[in-house]
This record gives structure tokens, sequence and C-alpha cells, in this order.
């Protein structure tokens, strides 16, 4: 039982060794549990191990961070819990053993409860619920917890350190950070890799307002940021930031425009101007919790919403599939006159508020 416990067999009251085939084995190790006891005396409190494997893209394994905190501070306060991921930075202010994907090496006799933040389409979590027709916060504290989280406690936090504030030093500089206007034109599924030529007019509007546009983003094997040009003028970042870097970015500038992506949920950790262009998944199933709620300084642009067009029935043998586009995509993407202009109005607020203020 204790793999499914994460219990020590010191934490029962009777250690029970029938069954075991090696009897010299069980001999051995009998004089020396009864000697871990009597260590332990008078309390016998022996901490639960959990073993948690984050997995997913990027954007999965920042929304597994609340849930994890939650964990920690909630739940499991004072156990053993070490983490699996593909990004350590996500984790390493929660101060708890983060591993590298491949890097843990598990202890001898040491029962670990292992579970997955996010289970395939293949396991009973997905007969219960769909990823793609939930909050991905949600799903993960289900898949971990067997709940959702209030909202107050589905707000991501993540660290910012020195050398990633260095890095954006270094690439961007440090005159106009809180000015700068983020654009991720993202590349992953067809659906939510909109026409290079949609994103090159956002961009050029953006621009042509007087903004400082900064191209984010980096390319990896299934995922990655289209090649739209960087006009003189622009800052491109495209490949040249690593994660901390890139959260140090996100952090200090002062809107962010972005598909469905992992830049989204990062910004979830900051107080930035948010503009999502969504398309298989519903906005309020994206948008990061700020102040227990979604639409904190936060929007959703769309002509149509591309999720509407696919087949949700839950007795689709399949399941919910949004990873096609269903039609033509300028049917369902906003004008980008309309997104540059709900970026206006992120400085036009804050100009409001600066002449109150000299008011």
């Amino acid at each position: 039982m204790d793999k499914f416990t994460g219990e020590e067999r010191f934490a029962s009251y009777i250690i029970h060794y029938a069954g075991f085939p090696n009897m010299e084995f069980i001999l051995s190790l009998i004089p020396e549990d009864l000697k871990k006891w009597q260590k332990t005396k008078p309390d016998y409190k022996f901490q639960r191990h959990l073993l948690i494997d984050v997995q997913g893209g990027l954007g999965d394994q920042v929304c597994a961070e609340p849930v994890l905190r939650f964990m920690k501070e909630k739940v499991y306060p004072g156990e053993d819990i070490k983490v699996l991921t593909h990004f350590p930075a996500l984790f390493k202010h929660l101060n708890l053993p983060v591993f590298r994907h491949g890097e843990f090496m598990r202890e001898p006799d040491i029962p670990y409860y292992s579970v997955n933040s996010l289970p395939g389409p293949d396991t009973m979590m997905w007969q219960v619920v769909s990823h793609l027709l939930c909050h991905p916060v949600d799903f993960i504290a289900m898949a971990l917890l067997r709940r959702t989280l209030p909202n107050e406690d589905k707000q991501i936090r993540l660290k910012v350190d020195l050398p990633g504030l260095a890095e954006v030093m270094d690439v961007v500089g440090a005159s106009q950070l809180s000015e700068l206007v983020l654009v991720h034109p993202g590349k992953h599924w067809e659906s939510k890799t909109f026409p290079a030529q949609w994103w090159q007019k956002v961009i050029d509007q953006i621009q042509a307002a007087g903004r400082t546009v900064c191209l984010i983003g980096a390319d990896e094997k299934t995922r990655g940021v289209l090649d739209v040009a960087a006009r003189e003028g622009m800052i491109d970042t495209r490949n040249l930031l690593s994660l901390d870097g890139l959260i140090a970015l996100i952090a200090s500038a002062k809107a962010l425009v972005s598909n469905d992506s992992a830049p989204i949920h990062l910004a979830g950790a900051f107080d930035n101007y948010i503009v999502l262009i969504p398309t298989c998944k519903h906005p309020d199933h994206l948008l990061p919790y700020r102040q227990k709620i979604q639409y904190h300084k936060a929007i959703a642009l769309y002509k149509k919403f591309m999720g509407d067009d696919y087949n949700s029935q839950p007795t689709e043998l399949y399941g919910s599939l949004g990873d096609k586009v269903k039609g033509d995509y300028l049917d369902y993407l906003p004008e980008p006159t309309e997104v540059a202009a709900q970026v206006e109005k992120a400085f036009k607020e804050k100009e409001s508020q600066a002449d109150q203020g000299r008011t």
C-alpha cells in the first residue's frame, strides 16, 4: 500500500512481512526496522513522500505552480514533496527539491506516491474532463489533488532573479522596459498558428501608434515563433532569452499580445496588460487568475470563437480535438486595428491616471 499513500511502513502500528520470497533478507531487515522504530520514540513521526511528475509544454508546467504551492502549504505541509519538470526555474521559489526530468534517482527503501500533473487522453481523467474544455490550473489540480482550487489560490507566482534581469538588460536595455509591448506570434497547432501576414499588420499598427514593439518567443521541436519582420525601431528577442530572461522581460513590460501559448500564463504572475487572441480554447479556460479574477487588465479578442465549431459531445469517440482550423482563419481573428486599439487603451489608462494625479 505504501506506493498508493507515500507512507513508509514505519508509519503503521504493525509491519507485515509475510509473502516476501527472500526469508534471509527479511530476517536481517526486521532487526534494522526495530532499531529505526526505537529512534523515533515517542512521536513516531514519519514524512509522507510524494513525487510530482510535471508534464506538458511550458504553459502547462507554469500552470502547475499554484497547484504545487497549494499542495505544499495547505494539503501536505511538512511532507516530503519532490518535483520533476522540464523547467526547474518555474518552481525554485517553492523551496522544494526540484529535478529536471531524467536526473532524479530514487532513494532505496523510500516509497513514493507518484502522480502526473497532465494525464493523457488514454487515462480515466480524460473520461471525466477534457483538458481542452477546462482551465489548465483546474485540470492540473484535479489530476494532483482531486479538486479545484479557490480562485484566490489560482494566481501563478514566479520569481524574477538577477541573472534574468541582467540578461534582459544585455538584450533589450534598461531605458524603456516598462513601455514595451511584447508580441508573441506563436507557432504550434494549426489552430494556434495565425497567418504571418496578420501578425505583421498587428505589430506594424502598434508601432504606428508610437509604441515600442518587442517580439518574443523561441523555436522548439514541436512549437515556436513565426518569422514576422522586425521593422526598424522594433526589438527582436526571439531565440535570444532563457526562461529566466523571458520571465524578467514579461515582468517588466507594459503589455503582452499573444496567441494561446506560454507567455499568457507567465504574465499571470505579474500585473501587465494582456491581450489574448484565443482560438480553439475558450478565454475563460485560458486567461490567468489575477486578483481572484481573469479579466484584471486582460481582454480576449476574436470575431468568432473557433471552439464553437468543434464537436465537444462527450459521446464523441475520439474526444474533443482542437488542433485544426475549421474554415478560413480570418473569419475568427479580430482585425489588427482592434488589437492595436486595445493596446493603446492600456497606455491611455496610464496617462489618464497620471493626469488625475497631477490635478
